[in-house]
């Protein structure tokens, strides 16, 4: 299948495009700047379109001839240059024109961050689980942004008889594509570590946690909806089980050998906690969403790099 990547040579784009071609796809990889593809960018199933996403014309010319699209590209640069509107009328612009090539599937990848924050469900307490048909609530200018965008894909599909499917993505956890390739983290997983490499005391909140979204997972999850027929539709893609920021500032100071001490607080009072159910997603891929793995490899390259 001819597959086009925007957001090619960022954190996430890179693992979708390696794990593209291991399954045998001929990829168009959209980057502004070719040399952060690395290796990939010489694999003989890799075309690399050094189009910026605001290029009405080389976006047009980077969908012909493509069979799907995974819309992972994000203009996020410059505070104050109101790239969040930027970027919802490139994504407009986007979904429009693959319909008009003739696209049979586009996937957007979008956030957790468009429905109001989760908390972790704490024992005894009542919890509400957020899904797919929960009202987006987003809290802040990146969710709102994500949310934005989304219903310009399902017009274009509604326009164009297009499969359009939306992967709202949790925190995504996991290490870089390769040596030097980007690499983002979740700003709590960078304190944590600053703060034990300093040996300050790390407070946690008891019970407390976020469910994180495996490199892996999301990956998988990204490639096989956006080739896969029938696969239309709205998705959750976070880890099935809640990680405690307890267990993470633990994990931090036994890696880097830290005397930072772990201080474990009592929560506020008792409320009624949320959180992301990804049962649509499990079910569909036919496994269980776990991070673990990826969150070790995660911590492992902010702890000591390459």
């Amino acid at each position: 299948m001819r597959v086009l990547v925007t957001g090619a040579s960022g954190y996430v784009g890179l693992h979708v495009v390696r794990r593209l071609v291991q399954e045998g796809h001929a990829v168009t990889a959209l980057a502004r700047t070719p040399s952060a593809l690395g290796p990939l960018a010489d694999h003989e199933s890799v075309t690399v379109a050094q189009v910026d996403l605001e290029d009405d014309e080389g976006v047009r010319a980077a969908l012909h001839g493509q069979d799907a699209c995974i819309h992972a590209a994000l203009i996020w640069e410059e505070p104050g240059s109101e790239l969040d509107l930027r970027d919802t009328a490139a994504s407009a612009k986007l979904f429009d024109a693959a319909g008009q090539a003739g696209l049979a599937r586009v996937l957007y990848v979008s956030s957790t961050a468009v429905h109001r924050k989760a908390r972790s469900r704490r024992q005894g307490l009542s919890h509400e689980a957020i899904n797919e048909a929960t009202p987006l609530a987003p809290t802040d200018v990146y969710g709102a942004t994500k949310a934005a965008s989304e219903p310009f894909l399902w017009a274009a599909c509604a326009a164009h008889a297009m499969q359009g499917t939306v992967v709202r993505l949790g925190p995504v956890v996991g290490p870089p594509a390769f040596a030097g390739a980007s690499f983002r983290s979740h700003a709590r997983l960078e304190q944590l570590v600053g703060a034990a490499r300093r040996g300050e005391t790390l407070e946690i909140v008891r019970g407390s946690g976020r469910q994180f979204a495996g490199m892996g997972d999301a990956a998988h999850a990204l490639c096989q909806l956006a080739t896969t027929p029938g696969s239309a539709g709205t998705y959750l893609c976070v880890d099935q089980q809640v990680t405690t920021w307890e267990s993470l500032a633990r994990r931090v100071v036994a890696s880097i050998g830290s005397s930072s001490p772990v201080v474990v607080v009592a929560p506020e009072p008792a409320q009624p906690s949320t959180w992301f159910d990804p049962s649509t997603l499990a079910e569909q891929l036919g496994v269980e969403l776990d991070s673990r793995d990826d969150m070790q490899a995660h911590l492992a390259h902010l702890t000591h790099g390459p």
